[in-house]
C-alpha cells in the first residue's frame, strides 16, 4: 500500500539514494556520539547510531535512533573539512511517514550548524529523533 507509512519511508530512502551518489558509492565511516555528558564514543543498542558516507567533497551523515520506544539525541562528530558551517536535512523518516501532521525536530530542508568544542572538534547537535527513525543530512543539498 503506497499510502502506508512504512512504504513511504522505504520509498523516500530509495529515492534519496538514487539522488545522491554519495549514498551509493561513498566510503563509510562510523561517527562517534556524545550524550548526557559522556565522552564521544561508539555506544550500544538503544542509542543514536551515526555514520558518514563520503565521496570526493560530498558528505552525507546518516543518523538512526536505534531505540524502539523513546526519542533520542546526541552530539555527532563530523569532518570539519567537509561539513563546512552547516549541514542540510535531506531526509527525516518520521516526517515522510506523517507529512501533514509532522511538527518534530529536524524537518527536511532545515539546516543544522556545525558546532565546535573548545578543543576544535566539529559536531552536530541532534535532538529528539523519534523511535526507530532516521535522518540523512548532507553538505551539498
Amino acid at each position: 500500500d503506497p499510502r502506508h507509512p512504512t512504504y513511504r519511508r522505504i520509498a523516500a530512502m530509495a529515492a534519496l539514494r538514487r539522488e545522491f551518489p554519495v549514498l551509493r558509492y561513498g566510503r563509510q565511516y562510523l561517527r562517534p556520539t556524545s550524550f548526557l555528558g559522556r565522552p564521544f564514543g561508539l555506544y550500544g543498542p538503544g542509542e543514536i547510531a551515526a555514520w558518514s558516507r563520503i565521496l570526493d567533497d560530498e558528505e552525507a551523515v546518516c543518523i538512526l535512533n536505534t531505540h524502539g520506544a523513546d526519542r533520542r539525541g546526541a552530539d555527532v562528530l563530523v569532518d570539519a573539512n567537509l561539513s563546512g558551517d552547516s549541514l542540510t536535512v535531506a531526509l527525516n523518516t518520521a516526517q515522510v511517514a506523517n507529512p501533514h501532521d509532522y511538527d518534530g525536530s529536524h524537518p527536511v530542508g532545515s539546516t543544522l550548524p556545525v558546532r565546535q568544542t573548545w578543543t576544535g572538534i566539529a559536531y552536530l547537535e541532534i535532538r529528539d529523533v523519534n523511535p526507530s527513525e532516521a535522518l540523512v543530512l548532507t553538505n551539498q543539498p
